[in-house]
C-alpha cells in the first residue's frame, strides 16, 4: 500500500472576505502522478500555498505524510513552472550538488562532483553535458535539471505547473518520461494546468477543478479520450457566432517555408475569416512576429512571407501579443489613453479634441460604460482589461489582425471568453488569423483550423 503524502478534507480558505477553496478534499500518495484541470482559477494558489508554504486554512483539515499541518515541520514539496529556479552562469554540476539546499560537504572535489553528474544524466537519459553552462540550457533541458535536483533535494512531492505553455507537444512528450521514471522511484508529481491534453496521457488519474472544488475525478479505468472533453463541467456559455458569408475573394496570403525549401504550406484568407493555425511544436510564431514586426529573422530555417492580395495601401495589419493583459495594457494610465493607444497613428493627429473623445465614448458606449472615467487600470479584473485589448483592435478597425497565444496562462472561463472576442472582431468585418500551440475544446471554435505540422508534412 503507498503511503498518503498529501491530504486535505473539506478546507475552506477566506482571504478579505472572498472563498477561495470551498470544502475541497484532495489526497495524493508516492509515486502517482495526479492531473488537475482548471476550469477557473478560483482558489488554485491558496491550494498551491497550502502545500508549499503551509498557510494556514480557514476550516477543514491538512495531513503532509499523515501528520496535521505544522508551521514548525518543513513539508518536502516544492513547485516547477515557467520561473527559472538554477543559478545561471554555472554548471549544471555545479547547480546538481553544490548548489542544491541540502549539500553540506565543505571540501569541493570538482571532478569527482562532474562525474557523479554524468553518471545521473546517463541514468535519466537527459542528453546534457555536466560542463554547460545553464544560461545556454533550453527550456526543456532547465525542466530536466530542475526536476533532477529536486529529486536529489530529497523532495517527494513536485508540483508543476502549465508545462504546455512552456513547450512544445514533441518536448512535452520527452519530459513525461523523466516524469514517469522519477514517480516509478516514489515521487509524486501534481500537474495543474488549464490543458487536459498536456498531461492526460501522463496521469494515473486526473481531477476538474472549477470554483475551489474538484467537480469529478476520471480514474485509470476512466482514462480515455472522453475524459478531455470538459464541456459538461464548465458553465454553460454560448458563442453567438456570426453566419458564415458568401465566399468572398482573399485578401491575405500566408507562406511558410521550412530548411530553405520550396513553399510547404501556404493559406489564403478573406475578409470576416478566422483561421487557427494550431502549431504544437512552436515552429513558426517567432519568424511570424519577427516578419509582422519588420524584424531580422534570425532563424532562417523557418520563416513565413505576408502577401496582401488586395490594395496594400488601404490594408493594414495589428497584432495582440502573447499575455496582452500585462503586455499590451499601461496600468498606470487612464481608460481612455488605453482604448485609443496608437489611434493618433491611424489618424495622422497627435492631438484628440474632446469633441472626438466625446464621439468615441458615445460610439463606443456599450464598450466602454463607466470605466471611461477611471484615471488608471490597476483595479480592473482579468476580464475587464482583456475586453480592453480586444475593443481597442474594434476602435482601430484594421483588415487584419494577428493574435499570438491567446489560451497561454488563462483559464478555461477566460478562454471560452476569449473566443466571445474575437467572435466581436469577426462581426465587424475583421480578419482574424490566431497562432497557437494549444486549443480548447473543439465546441467552441470560431474558425477553421489548420495544422502546421500536418500541412508540412
Amino acid at each position: 500500500m503507498k503511503d498518503i503524502l498529501l491530504r486535505l478534507s473539506h478546507v475552506s480558505t477566506v482571504k478579505n472576505g472572498v472563498v477561495g477553496l470551498n470544502k475541497f478534499s484532495f489526497l495524493i500518495a508516492t509515486g502517482e502522478i495526479i492531473g488537475i484541470a482548471t476550469i477557473n482559477q478560483q482558489g488554485i494558489e491558496d491550494f498551491l500555498d497550502i502545500i508549499l508554504h503551509q498557510q494556514p486554512a480557514h476550516s477543514g483539515c491538512i495531513f503532509f505524510s499523515n501528520h496535521l499541518s505544522d508551521i514548525k515541520r518543513r513539508n518536502r514539496t516544492s513547485i516547477v513552472d515557467r520561473r527559472i529556479r538554477l543559478v545561471q552562469g554555472v554548471s549544471v554540476t555545479e547547480n546538481l550538488f553544490i548548489f542544491r539546499e541540502n549539500f553540506k560537504s565543505f571540501y569541493l572535489n570538482h571532478g569527482l562532483l562532474e562525474k557523479e553528474a554524468t553518471k545521473l544524466l546517463k541514468a535519466y537519459d537527459i542528453p546534457i553535458s555536466a560542463q554547460v553552462n545553464t544560461k545556454n540550457l533550453t527550456t526543456l533541458q532547465r525542466l530536466q535539471i530542475e526536476l533532477l535536483k529536486e529529486l536529489l533535494s530529497g523532495r517527494k512531492l513536485l508540483i508543476l505547473r502549465d508545462f504546455g505553455d512552456l513547450l512544445s507537444h514533441s518536448d512535452l512528450m520527452t519530459l513525461s518520461m523523466l516524469i514517469k521514471k522519477m514517480a516509478s522511484e516514489g515521487v509524486a508529481f501534481l500537474y495543474v494546468g488549464s490543458y487536459p491534453d498536456d498531461f492526460f496521457h501522463h496521469c494515473h488519474h486526473m481531477a476538474v477543478y472549477d470554483e475551489g472544488k474538484i467537480q469529478k475525478i476520471f480514474y485509470a479505468n476512466e482514462m480515455n479520450e472522453t475524459a478531455l472533453n470538459l464541456l459538461p463541467y464548465q458553465k454553460s456559455t454560448f458563442i453567438h457566432k456570426s453566419s458564415p458569408t458568401e465566399c468572398e475573394p482573399a485578401i491575405l496570403e500566408l507562406n511558410f517555408y521550412q530548411n530553405q525549401q520550396a513553399i510547404l504550406s501556404s493559406i489564403k484568407i478573406s475578409k470576416g475569416e478566422c483561421l487557427t493555425i494550431l502549431d504544437r511544436d512552436q515552429l513558426s510564431a517567432t519568424s511570424l512576429l519577427n516578419q509582422l514586426t519588420k524584424k531580422r529573422n534570425r532563424d532562417l530555417n523557418t520563416y513565413w512571407t505576408v502577401d496582401f492580395l488586395q490594395n496594400k495601401a488601404e490594408s493594414n495589419l495589428f497584432f495582440i501579443p502573447e499575455n496582452a493583459i500585462q503586455t499590451a495594457l499601461f496600468h498606470d494610465c487612464s481608460y481612455m489613453f488605453n482604448f485609443c493607444f496608437l489611434l493618433d497613428i491611424k489618424l495622422k493627429k497627435s492631438v484628440f479634441s474632446s469633441r472626438m473623445l466625446g464621439s468615441i465614448k458615445k460610439e463606443f458606449k456599450d464598450e466602454i460604460g463607466h470605466r471611461g472615467k477611471l484615471t488608471n487600470i490597476k483595479n480592473l479584473d482579468k476580464y475587464e482589461l482583456l475586453n480592453l485589448v480586444y475593443y481597442r483592435v474594434l476602435l482601430l478597425c484594421p483588415t487584419v489582425v494577428f493574435i499570438f497565444q491567446p489560451f497561454v496562462q488563462i483559464d478555461m472561463e477566460l478562454q471560452i471568453h476569449t473566443l466571445t472576442l474575437i467572435e466581436k472582431l469577426k462581426q465587424r468585418g475583421i480578419t482574424v488569423v490566431i497562432l497557437t500551440s494549444s486549443l480548447i475544446n473543439s465546441e467552441y471554435t470560431v474558425g477553421s483550423i489548420v495544422h502546421l505540422k500536418d500541412a508540412i508534412n
